[in-house]
């Protein structure tokens, strides 16, 4: 699993970006939301930096 990138920090699991097609424009009207922690369903939750680190996933696989 940790080969195909499920258990990185941050990470939009990749089967599921495949399987969901999702548009840039979803995450983007997540990065405007504020917060700071997440409970991830895969891997460790990101405490006090969860907005930055997911807005970095998203604009590296989105440009967003």
């Amino acid at each position: 699993m940790t080969g195909m990138g499920f258990f990185t920090p941050a990470n939009v699991g990749p089967v599921w970006l495949q399987a969901a097609e999702p548009e840039a424009a979803d995450f983007s009207r997540l990065k405007a939301l504020s917060f700071k922690h997440a409970l991830c369903g895969h891997g460790e939750p990101l405490r006090d930096n969860a907005h930055e680190a997911f807005s970095a996933t998203f604009n590296r696989l989105f440009h967003c």
